[in-house]
């Protein structure tokens, strides 16, 4: 997907100010980082998580999969900001709306929705 594709889908989910904090934790990342190995992990994850639902929730390879998610998310999470988290938050939980216009997402709604269903069921201790 080329930037302009995700501009265009994300300019209808991000406000201007979570753009904005976007922009500027681009500054910080690495030199050397690969987004491309990066998008690459991301596409296998979704592919495994996909895989995993008719597993269950609480199966252990759903679990090992929610840890790995919150592996990979890591490098985002230590540098978000609130805004940049609800942003993304909000714009994967209307994936439904986008998913058609962007084929090569890294993974589907459904496995959204499971990976955060493992999280819930983390929190609440069920």
């Amino acid at each position: 997907m080329s930037k302009e594709q995700w501009d265009r889908i994300t300019d209808r989910y991000f406000t201007d100010q979570q753009k904005a904090e976007f922009a500027e934790s681009m500054k910080d990342v690495p030199a050397d980082f690969d987004q491309a190995e990066y998008s690459r992990k991301w596409k296998d994850l979704g592919n495994r998580v996909e895989a995993a639902i008719p597993l269950g929730h609480d199966s252990p390879a759903a679990q090992k999969l929610y840890d790995e998610w919150q592996e990979l998310l890591a490098p985002f999470t230590a540098v978000a900001t609130p805004g940049m988290m609800k942003g993304v938050s909000d714009f994967y939980s209307r994936m439904d709306e986008w998913q058609g216009e962007m084929p090569n997402a890294p993974f589907t709604a459904e496995a959204y929705r499971f990976i955060q269903e493992i999280g819930r069921r983390r929190k609440s201790g069920a």
